[in-house]
């Protein structure tokens, strides 16, 4: 475990102690122990820590490629507005239920004002009101000072 935690010691989540087990797993396959048991164990842990940690850096640039990606398009894909999906998110959350609902079935769930209607048990026109003052309530804390202009539609 020593080896383990100082090969690398800033993993936090039990890597450490996951390698060892696996080294421990690999030695049992083994039908002949190996020579030097302790240098055969520190290889086994040491490259179980090198993948795993190539793979977090892997994970970690993905998702920030994914964060990095333009979330709101217009239907027309003629125009797209780059936001920050975390700052969307927040601002969603702040959102009342009903509007915060009709937004996420309309864009990403891509559902009719009907459908919506259904789904929530009101009218198409409460619906589509719920829908326009998200839109408005979105643009507002969103859009760039210099793209806040109330004719505009976010989608």
């Amino acid at each position: 475990m020593l080896i383990a935690r100082a090969m690398d010691p800033l993993v936090s989540d039990g890597g450490a102690d996951d390698a060892v087990q696996e080294a421990f797993i690999e030695l049992a396959k083994r039908g002949q122990p190996p020579d030097d048991p302790v240098a055969w164990m520190a290889r086994i842990i040491r490259n179980r820590l090198r993948m795993w940690r190539r793979g977090r850096q892997r994970r970690r640039e993905r998702e920030n490629d994914y964060a990095r990606l333009t979330w709101l398009v217009r239907r027309d894909d003629s125009a797209a507005i780059d936001i920050d999906p975390r700052k969307l998110t927040e601002v969603l959350q702040t959102m009342p239920d009903d509007q915060r609902q009709v937004i996420v079935m309309r864009w990403w769930g891509d559902m009719t004002f009907r459908q919506i209607a259904g789904v929530l048990g009101q009218s198409r026109s409460r619906t589509h009101r719920l829908y326009q003052h998200g839109i408005a309530h979105l643009r507002t804390l969103l859009a760039p000072e210099t793209q806040r202009e109330p004719s505009r539609c976010i989608r």
